[in-house]
């Protein structure tokens, strides 16, 4: 009974490293797909808000598509690249830092990550609020009229 026993715990342990391994494997094959469809996503979208206001035939539709397409793989490979070039830079920049610099530029470097999230968050609510339109102007104090 006692090999039973033995048996039993390790092929429970054998599935669960499967499972783990299984899980870490499919979030980062997940990722990839889910960047990638966010990007057509947000393609689409914002080329379906442009086609719809200056109402396009489906033949020019049909032409700009692959335009469209060729900008964003394009604009993939820039990102990318401007990516790595910051990336560089921060490196170089780490190499000369004092260590006491070196935590201070790390810390003001996610300062302003966190500040552009904060802002890009503002901004998709303030779409989502208005649309793509902008946001009325605010009436004066007074009540007069602006000009």
């Amino acid at each position: 009974m006692n090999k039973n026993v033995l048996v039993v715990f390790a092929f429970i342990g054998i599935f669960l490293c499967g499972a783990i391994a299984g899980g870490f494997l499919s979030v980062g094959h997940a990722r990839g797909l889910v960047q990638k469809k966010a990007v057509e996503q947000m393609t689409a979208g914002q080329w379906r808000r442009i086609s719809d206001l200056v109402d396009l035939t489906a033949e020019q539709r049909a032409k700009i598509a692959p335009i469209v397409q060729q900008f964003v793989k394009e604009q993939q490979v820039l990102r990318k690249d401007t990516q790595a070039l910051a990336e560089k830079l921060n490196a170089d920049i780490d190499a000369v830092l004092t260590d006491a610099q070196r935590e201070e530029f790390a810390r003001r470097r996610e300062e302003l990550r966190e500040s552009e999230r904060l802002w890009q968050r503002w901004i998709k609510e303030q779409r989502a609020e208005h649309g793509s339109r902008p946001p009325p102007k605010p009436k004066p104090k007074d009540g007069r009229q602006r000009k």
